[in-house]
């Protein structure tokens, strides 16, 4: 009997040990795919800024050609015969036309301050964070691994010593170092889908916190072409960007060899990643929603900036708005 314990024992850590290179191996590609995505980031970070620059002369050109043509509909105004309700017509004209205008630096203004601004700040804190969540992975995962390696010599010493001396103590000594090995190879499975899950949430998140600045800028531009439904449905994605679907938390279930197991006995799952400043931050924001700062900015803040209601989450604002 004590032969099948140890036989099924040693299968079932195998099966464990190979769940865990599993998912060491999603982690590791998923940090790769945030990796290899940065230098798309900068380069929407550099056609963001042209696109303003082109935005603020745009506006400037705009202005100068409004005030002309305000001018004219006042001399219009002061003509004879029909020119005089021509005049008028044209001068409720211009005046609308300078509202437009108004509203297009407006959305330049958001351009700078709810979409460049917070991405920079993203890039520059996500040059030094994400290496370090990688450093720590690899680190806790090592010692994981040697702690494993150590418990499974020690099985291996308790069962030799088991089959030389058979007696009762030999074997309470091998069947403790296998549960031991067997524990150890569950505490590292469960660091792995908690390393894995974390970092599934760090490349969540950073997709979700620009479509929410995206979308606070152009959000009018949408509903004004009778959009708000699109609108409506990317904020409802992207509302918890901290909370994985179920897509992925099924895959981290299918590489697992007994489901889903953050915490397993003698683990409290305190260690893992350690979530990114910029998460912490936006959830501190999302947790006491007294903090009107654009998404994913540094805990910091925008130092340079006064918040306006116009900040704000957009997905926030969207729904309270209903």
């Amino acid at each position: 009997l004590c032969v099948c314990v140890c036989v099924f024992e040693m299968n079932a850590e195998g099966h464990a040990s190979v769940a865990s290179e599993a998912l060491q191996l999603l982690t590791e590609s998923t940090f790769a795919n945030m990796r290899s995505a940065t230098p798309g980031m900068e380069d929407l970070l550099k056609a963001a800024q042209k696109y303003r620059a082109a935005m603020e002369a745009s506006n400037q050109a705009a202005a100068v050609f409004v005030d002309a043509l305000a001018k004219v509909a006042v001399a219009a105004s002061g003509g004879r015969a029909a020119t005089a309700q021509i005049g008028q017509k044209f001068q409720k004209l211009t005046a609308s036309h300078h509202k437009i205008v108004k509203e297009n630096e407006e959305e330049t203004r958001k351009m700078q301050t709810q979409f460049i601004v917070p991405l920079q700040k993203r890039l520059k804190s996500e040059s030094k964070g994400l290496t370090k969540l990688e450093d720590d992975f690899k680190s806790m995962s090592k010692s994981y691994k040697q702690d494993l390696k150590r418990a499974g010599q020690k099985s291996v010493k308790a069962q030799k010593q088991a089959s030389k001396k058979n007696s009762e103590k030999a074997e309470r000594d091998m069947q403790d170092a296998m549960k031991n090995m067997m524990g150890k190879s569950k505490r590292y499975e469960a660091f792995n889908q908690r390393c894995l899950r974390a970092a599934l949430i760090e490349e969540r998140r950073r997709y979700c916190y620009l479509i929410d600045n995206y979308i606070s800028v152009f959000e009018p531009k949408f509903v004004y072409r009778s959009l708000q439904d699109l609108v409506k449905d990317a904020l409802v994605i992207i509302q918890e960007p901290e909370e994985l679907p179920p897509s992925s938390m099924e895959l981290i279930e299918q590489n697992s060899s007994n489901g889903i197991m953050f915490k397993v006995a003698g683990d409290d799952g305190s260690d893992g990643i350690t979530p990114s400043p910029l998460t912490q931050e936006f959830q501190r924001r999302v947790s006491t929603k007294s903090n009107p700062l654009p998404p994913g900015c540094p805990r910091g803040g925008l130092q340079e900036l006064k918040p306006t209601p116009d900040q704000v989450n957009p997905v926030a604002r969207h729904f309270q708005e209903e």
